[in-house]
């Protein structure tokens, strides 16, 4: 939310849709955008296109990022995300997942997207 400084990363289930004005009614914010290409990697330290739930641990990242986990995530088996590279993927269960996110994330919101 521009307007109020505040930046999310979104974790959800690669076949879903993100509504914003939903996730923004959700997270009790304003509207939300995208946002801009040459601000992501300072608030990051990622290139666009390439962060993940672990980016958080970077020294150049931005420790107040909020991170909004799809509910849904909990239920497979394992969760895939890419480690900072979109050819490699990394599988982990979603206990580790969310235990990982709850300990480097200033605030984790686990909800249903």
């Amino acid at each position: 939310d521009p307007k109020e400084n505040r930046f999310f990363i979104v974790e959800m289930c690669d076949e879903d849709n993100l509504n914003l004005k939903r996730l923004a009614d959700m997270v009790g914010t304003g509207r939300l955008r995208f946002v801009r290409f040459g601000d992501f990697e300072s608030l990051t330290g990622a290139k666009p296109g390439s962060v993940s739930v672990f980016y958080i641990v970077l020294p150049a990242s931005n420790k107040n990022i909020e991170l909004v986990l799809d509910e849904r995530l909990r239920i497979g088996k394992e969760i895939g995300f890419h480690p900072g590279i979109n050819t490699v993927r990394l599988l982990a269960c979603p206990k580790d997942v969310f235990r990982f996110c709850r300990e480097y994330f200033k605030f984790v919101s686990a909800l249903s997207i």
